[in-house]
């Protein structure tokens, strides 16, 4: 993990400036989720949580002669609360969650000091859970698509070191789960509906 986060801040990028990032950020969630219930009708899970984390990022732009570029982010969060219609889950066991995003990402100057970046791509998370009731090991994991966005303003504390203040957006868009027993296991479509917004503050050095 150490390794592909010291990847995803020095990978050559094509041209431009090169930004990276590193940041905390809180995380809210709501969303309905839809499962094909293994063949039979659809059900409806109603999912709130939240979950803070560290997010490295890195972006590219040709700027000032052109202030298109792209970006990309590696997330790694844990969930401090889940409700699951309506009921609070123990979240005390649930592993650390991760997700991956890209983006098309535009640049403009503010002022002398300050520039704001935004951005607009997929992301890609997963989690899961393990559990051993005494007599059989549970298991689920899900693997989730967002359409995702973000803005941030960064205000130069030196020449090549920025305070980065920002917001993510996301929209689900689907996904998988799969549950497993022992040594069987079931994997289903989901189909999802909600929102998440995730603030961030970070700090950001040009190179």
């Amino acid at each position: 993990m150490v390794c592909a986060l010291l990847v995803l801040t020095t990978l050559p990028l094509l041209a431009g400036i090169n930004k990276g990032t590193v940041a905390g950020y809180y995380s809210v969630e709501s969303s309905e989720q839809y499962l094909s219930n293994w063949g039979g009708p659809s059900t409806a899970v109603d999912i709130e949580s939240t979950s803070v984390g560290l997010m490295v990022k890195g972006s590219s732009f040709s700027y000032p002669s052109n202030p298109f570029g792209y970006s990309y982010d590696l997330r790694i969060g844990k969930t401090l609360e889940s409700t699951v219609v309506g009921s609070e889950e123990d979240v005390s066991d649930i592993p650390l969650r991760w997700d991956i995003g890209v983006y098309a990402a535009f640049q403009q100057d503010v002022s002398y000091s300050t520039f704001v970046e935004a951005g607009a791509g997929l992301q890609f998370g997963s989690e899961s859970e393990t559990w051993y009731d005494g007599t059989d090991t549970y298991s689920w994991e899900i693997f989730s698509a967002y359409v995702a966005g973000y803005a941030e303003l960064n205000y130069a504390v030196t020449a090549t070191t920025f305070v980065s203040v920002g917001a993510k957006a996301l929209l689900p868009i689907g996904g998988t789960v799969t549950l497993s027993i022992n040594d069987d296991s079931v994997e289903s479509d989901i189909e999802m509906s909600g929102f998440a917004l995730s603030p961030y503050v970070g700090v950001s050095v040009a190179y």
